[in-house]
């Protein structure tokens, strides 16, 4: 991960740059993976599949933060709907994805099967370990053979990122530990509010902001 670490962050102050801005939804993630008993570094997926962008559209159709397709967001609760997406909710979109990744979870023995399959759909890693008859994930070793080179390096990626945030020092990062910003909460709202700005009014908030976090 050593070249993902360099790719990530090849300039210091612009790595701990990307981490200010997106801290708030980092915040609220983590909270999220924690509540959940899930991995830390599960917090670490948004940054990889979309640096943490509500209004991410990946080619072929995945959406949100966390890159999901419409399907695997349907399964896990996600409406779908004309005008409405709630992949781009990051409050649906996370609760979506850390249900997915605790039913990964159960299905494989270890966080890197479950990323890969994350990445590259379960059916993909079953059929790998049936081919190599063996449950043996690495993405260092390139295992189980026979899976797109995306998907080890996912395993990279996750790990070149725990790094950073763990040792920062290894890359000469400061990062923003001492930055304030008000922790993101979702709120119910009143169901006659039909519009952003009508709630940003009852509220007290930006409107503009608001459509930033839940372009939903």
């Amino acid at each position: 991960s050593a070249n993902w670490r360099r790719r990530y962050a090849p300039s210091p102050r612009a790595f701990a740059g990307h981490i200010e801005e997106i801290l708030p939804l980092l915040d609220f993630v983590s909270r999220e993976v924690e509540t959940q008993g899930l991995p830390a570094e599960f917090a670490l997926i948004p940054i990889v599949e979309s640096w943490y962008r509500p209004n991410a559209i990946g080619a072929g159709g995945p959406a949100g933060m966390w890159q999901m397709i419409a399907s695997t967001a349907r399964n896990h609760g996600i409406r779908i709907q004309s005008g409405y997406d709630g992949r781009l909710s990051p409050v649906e979109s996370t609760r979506a994805a850390l249900s997915y990744l605790k039913t990964l979870q159960g299905m494989f023995d270890g966080w890197q099967p479950t990323l890969m399959a994350y990445n590259a759909g379960e059916g993909r890693i079953l059929n790998a370990f049936k081919r190599n008859g063996s449950r043996q994930a690495s993405g260092a070793k390139r295992l189980p053979k026979g899976l797109s080179h995306i998907t080890y390096a996912y395993i990279d990626k996750v790990n070149a990122l725990s790094c950073l945030f763990q040792e920062p020092e290894r890359s000469k990062l400061n990062l923003p530990d001492d930055t304030r910003f008000a922790p993101l909460a979702p709120i119910l709202v009143d169901a006659n509010l039909r519009s952003l700005d009508q709630v940003a009014r009852r509220y007290g908030a930006s409107a503009e902001t608001l459509r930033r976090l839940n372009p939903g």
